[in-house]
């Protein structure tokens, strides 16, 4: 039986797109009651959503004027996001960063390589990585070639510039994790928030 946390989401498109399968996934992922719907017929017709909150995915305001004049209850306001953020509060931006591929030591750790000269023959290799007998093995977490990139990081204590609530748009200063598209979480900061008097 849906609960206090449910939703009856419409998907203004058939199908939905990119983001809002992402965000349908994640309600569901933290334990949320959640139907979809690609269209107001069907929500209408899907028993025990009276009572569901409507939140319009992707939204285009005839799907909002659908639902508004289907006698369900009201949408939830799209720019609901952005709404709780004030400007000059601290936030947390969480993302997946760029993929490098696989890398050598140099770009991957900063290790400081072996003489440019020519005749060293040691140039950006990894060099030793362990002793002999004692311990006879290589310690963990040493340095070595691999993929880089593509993990998930955490931007702290950056600054809202601006919200723009009519447009969705959170403007924050300095740069957080990913490439120019990529979707990202941006929570209240949790480390750098001003202490308040008791």
């Amino acid at each position: 039986m849906p609960g206090d946390r449910s939703f009856a989401i419409l998907r203004a498109r058939a199908g939905g797109n990119g983001v809002a399968e992402r965000f349908i996934r994640t309600l569901k992922e933290n334990l949320l009651w959640v139907r979809t719907f690609d269209t107001v017929e069907e929500l209408r017709a899907a028993p025990a959503t009276a009572e569901l909150p409507v939140l319009v995915v992707s939204g285009t305001a005839r799907a909002e004027a659908g639902v508004a004049s289907s006698g369900l209850p009201a949408p939830l306001a799209v720019d609901w996001v952005v709404k709780p953020f004030q400007e000059g509060q601290l936030v947390d931006v969480i993302g997946i960063t760029k993929g490098k591929g696989f890398q050598g030591v140099v770009k991957r750790f900063r290790v400081g390589g072996g003489p440019a000269a020519h005749g060293s023959m040691f140039h950006r290799r990894i060099g030793s990585i362990g002793m002999r007998q004692t311990p006879g093995r290589t310690w963990k977490n040493q340095a070595m070639p691999g993929h880089m990139g593509s993990q998930r990081r955490t931007a702290q204590n950056l600054r809202v510039v601006k919200v723009i609530a009519d447009k969705n748009l959170i403007l924050v200063k300095g740069a957080i994790p990913g490439a120019n598209g990529d979707d990202v979480i941006v929570r209240t900061a949790i480390k750098g928030q001003p202490k308040t008097a008791a």
